[in-house]
C-alpha cells in the first residue's frame, strides 16, 4: 500500500478552495477530535464525515462499481460493531476509524480526474501539499508523554517570516490548552521568565521571535545564553515551552540539544507546513544535527498547522503591532545623536568661580 492508500489523507487529490477539499479538512478536524475525547466504548458525533460521505458517494454515481464497492464495506463495518442504521453517524473510535478509511479509499479510487467532473473556471496552481499528519495532535501526543514523566516540551520553529511560525505556535496552544489566554505569548525574554515562574502544569508558553529583539551583538549574545539557562530551568515544569527565531543559527549548539524537537520552514513549504527534526551530536562531537523524526514507523516528512481561531489572530496581530511600535521606539532613540549637556559652570552663585578672587583674575 502506498502513500496514498494508507488512509493518512491525500490533498494532493483535491482542487485548493474546492467543496471537497473544504469538507475533507473539516472531517479530518472533527475526527481527531473526537478520537481525543472519546474512550473506547464512548461514542462520538461524526457529522462532518457523514457530509463528506454524501459528497462522495454523489461523485460516485457515474461509477456505480466503486459506489457498491463502497457501500458493501460501509455495511459490513456497521454490522461488525452492532450499528445497522446507515444514518445513524455516532460511533465509537475504532469504527469511526474503519469508516474514515473506507471513506478515503473511495477518495482515492475516484481518482483526480473524476472529482468535480463539472466544467469549472482555470485556477492556477497555489501548491501541492506534502504534508501527511496534523503538527497540533503529534506536538499533543509528544507533551502528553513528556507529563507523564514529569518533564517539559521544548520545542522551536524556525523560518523566515511568512512562514506562519507564530501561528503554528497558537494553533499548538490553542488545541492543547483550551481556552489559551494570550498573555502566555511574550515577546521579551524577562517576561517570558516570569510567566513561566507563574504558569501551571500543562500550561503553554511562548515566547515570540526569541532575542531578536536585541539590538547588538553583545545584547543577542546576552540573550541566547539566557534562554539558555531557561530551558535548563524550567525542565521539570511539565511546561511546554515554545520559541520562535527566524534561523536556527541565532542559538547556539548547547541550546540546540536542549531542545526537543525543531520544525523549520523553508521556501518550499505551503505557510503553515513543517519538516519536524531532532536535534542530536554530531559524530565528530563539534555541532548538532538534525535527525528525521519518525512517526508511526515511517519517517514524517512535514506536519500541518491550520491557523488559530479568528479571535487569537486579531488579538495576537493587535499585541505584536504594540510590540513591534516599542522596538522601533527603542531602536530610534539609540540611533539619534545625544544633544550636547549646557555647561552649568557659572549658574550656582556657591560656586568657586564667583568668589573675589577668582572675579578680580578674570577682570584683569
Amino acid at each position: 500500500m502506498n502513500d496514498d492508500e494508507n488512509g493518512l489523507g491525500n490533498l494532493n487529490r483535491f482542487s485548493i478552495g474546492s467543496a471537497l477539499y473544504v469538507s475533507y479538512n473539516r472531517m479530518q478536524e472533527e475526527f481527531v477530535r473526537e478520537q481525543r475525547i472519546c474512550t473506547r466504548f464512548m461514542r462520538g458525533e461524526y457529522s462532518a464525515m457523514q457530509g463528506l460521505c454524501s459528497m462522495a458517494e454523489a461523485q460516485a454515481r457515474g461509477h456505480p462499481e466503486l459506489l457498491k464497492k463502497f457501500q458493501d464495506d460501509l455495511a459490513a463495518i456497521r454490522t461488525k460493531y452492532g450499528n445497522k442504521d446507515y444514518n445513524q453517524w455516532s460511533m465509537v473510535p475504532a469504527e469511526a476509524s474503519e469508516v474514515k478509511t473506507v471513506l478515503e479509499g473511495l477518495l482515492y479510487d475516484l481518482g483526480p480526474s473524476r472529482i468535480d467532473e463539472r466544467a469549472q473556471q482555470p485556477m492556477p496552481v497555489v501548491h501541492d501539499y506534502g504534508y501527511r499528519y496534523d503538527g497540533r495532535q503529534l506536538i499533543w501526543e509528544l507533551f502528553e508523554r513528556r507529563l507523564k514523566e514529569n518533564r517539559n516540551l521544548n520545542i522551536m520553529f524556525t523560518g523566515k517570516v511568512g512562514g506562519g511560525k507564530s501561528y503554528a505556535s497558537l494553533s499548538i496552544a490553542t488545541y492543547v490548552s483550551y481556552p489559551f489566554d494570550l498573555s502566555h505569548m511574550v515577546f521579551r525574554i524577562p517576561v517570558f521568565i516570569q510567566m513561566t515562574k507563574t504558569s501551571q502544569a500543562g500550561q503553554v508558553v511562548i515566547l515570540d521571535e526569541a532575542g531578536v529583539s536585541a539590538s547588538n551583538r553583545e545584547a543577542l549574545s546576552k540573550s541566547v545564553k539566557a534562554l539558555g539557562e531557561i530551558i535548563q530551568s524550567t525542565r521539570y515544569m511539565k511546561l511546554l515551552t515554545i520559541y520562535t527565531v527566524p534561523n536556527i543559527s541565532f542559538v547556539d549548539r548547547q541550546i540546540r540539544l536542549l531542545l526537543d524537537l525543531v520544525l523549520d520552514h523553508d521556501e518550499s513549504m505551503q505557510q503553515g507546513e513543517f519538516a519536524p527534526g531532532i536535534p542530536e551530536v554530531s559524530e565528530d562531537g563539534k555541532s548538532a544535527e538534525f535527525r528525521r523524526m519518525k512517526y508511526g514507523g515511517k519517517i514524517v516528512g512535514s506536519v500541518f498547522f491550520p491557523l488559530p481561531p479568528p479571535s487569537i489572530v486579531e488579538a495576537y496581530e493587535k499585541m505584536r503591532e504594540v510590540n513591534n511600535r516599542a522596538q522601533l521606539d527603542e531602536l530610534q532613540e539609540k540611533l539619534e545623536p545625544k544633544k550636547p549637556e549646557d555647561s552649568k559652570r557659572g549658574r550656582n552663585p556657591n560656586s568657586m568661580k564667583n568668589l573675589k578672587q577668582y572675579r578680580e583674575n578674570e577682570d584683569e
